[in-house]
């Protein structure tokens, strides 16, 4: 048995070797095509920030690379054989150029509204933390921040367990840096294939488009070789958005519909790591046909949800109820305690999670520290704030 079970590993193992190969020398192929005729691409997108080249400080990184800028349509077409029709979907990088997009005039034919916009962590912080979140100082909401990211959305590698989910299209979710940028644009050792810009656009229905801004950050296919080899594996998801490390939290999430036609688009949040504290799925944005409505901020809706559970966004959009004044999300069944009362929950998960009021002395403690004469102290590490 134990021969046996050791000639099946050998045999994946070296169906898995010999499945990269072709797939590094598929996108070889793709790069050196395209570089032929490169320059139209590279100056269009001559706009792109990809930030200082890690292994050469003084040069600009990705300056002449093709391979990352390269909107769906030619992924999807040159790769048709690890990017069947149930993983396909469609992005454009030139959502700034409009005489270039891959959607057409967008601007003209799709509804971008700011109240459908999310500033992603400050959401997701605002969901986690309630009160506490909203009544604290900047500086104080900063470090909020900060803890999300290191916690629920962390550095990209294998699958993160942290997704957004539109309307049932779910993403991976991970932040990346400068590094991991930098070998991302690579064909060599690399099963993902990524394209990267400070705007994108993502179709998620003809009448539904996601716009994600930020600068660095990326969509595409996450381990195209895994999904060929395991195509029957439903737990990974193979569609992918990438932060940069140093703007993940600036990324800002929009809906955009076409115009004349009303769509109800739901935007959650699912992380398994907060299974265990009653928050795996978090609705983040919710519209609906009359118009839209931001409930990043409800805690409650989404009580007892499990990974079994389907939040659909017509339930989204008849059980909560939002108070624009006081700045909270209830759900029509639940009941609305007092004023004293009403985040004791979310203390309750806030401590279990990351203990904030220790945060808070650390921060109290620090400005008090300021005003003495430990100026010369050394700051906090990352890990000391944490």
């Amino acid at each position: 048995h134990k021969v046996f079970t050791m000639l099946c590993k050998d045999t994946k193992r070296a169906d898995l070797v010999s499945e990269r190969q072709k797939f590094e020398t598929k996108v070889k192929n793709i790069r050196d095509e395209l570089k032929i005729n490169s320059a139209e691409l590279l100056q269009t997108s001559k706009h792109f920030d990809y930030g200082q080249d890690p292994q050469k400080p003084t040069v600009l990184l990705g300056r002449n690379k093709v391979l990352p800028r390269l909107c769906s349509h030619v992924i999807n077409e040159s790769l048709h054989e690890y990017v069947d029709n149930a993983l396909r979907f469609k992005w454009c990088t030139m959502a700034k150029e409009t005489h270039k997009c891959c959607f057409g005039d967008v601007q003209h034919e799709y509804h971008f509204s700011g109240k459908a916009s999310i500033r992603l962590v400050q959401a997701i912080a605002q969901r986690i933390y309630g009160a506490p979140y909203k009544q604290a100082a900047r500086e104080r909401q900063e470090l909020f921040e900060e803890m999300v990211t290191e916690y629920v959305i962390p550095k990209g590698g294998t699958t993160s367990n942290s997704f957004i989910e539109i309307n049932g299209m779910r993403f991976d979710l991970c932040s990346i840096s400068q590094n991991r940028l930098s070998s991302e644009m690579e064909p060599r050792q690399n099963r993902n294939r990524m394209s990267y810009a400070s705007d994108l656009l993502v179709r998620i229905s003809p009448a539904v488009l996601l716009r994600i801004r930020s600068p660095r950050s990326g969509i595409g296919y996450r381990d195209l070789v895994g999904y060929k080899l395991k195509k029957d594996d439903v737990n990974n998801v193979h569609r992918a958005i990438h932060l940069h490390e140093e703007f993940a939290s600036d990324a800002i999430l929009q809906i955009g519909v076409r115009k004349q036609s009303p769509q109800k688009v739901t935007v959650q949040f699912i992380c398994d790591k907060l299974a265990k504290f009653g928050q795996r799925r978090m609705v983040l944005l919710c519209t609906g046909s009359d118009g839209p409505l931001n409930i990043m901020n409800d805690a409650d809706n989404d009580q007892g949800a499990n990974e079994h559970d389907e939040v659909t966004e017509a339930d989204a959009a008849s059980s909560i109820m939002y108070d624009a004044d006081n700045y909270q999300c209830v759900t029509d069944h639940d009941e609305v305690p007092d004023a004293d009362g009403v985040h004791v929950q979310r203390r309750r998960h806030l401590r279990e999670i990351l203990d904030h009021e220790e945060a808070m002395e650390m921060i109290e403690a620090r400005e008090s520290a300021g005003n003495s004469d430990s100026d010369h102290q050394p700051p906090p590490t990352k890990k000391q704030k944490l």
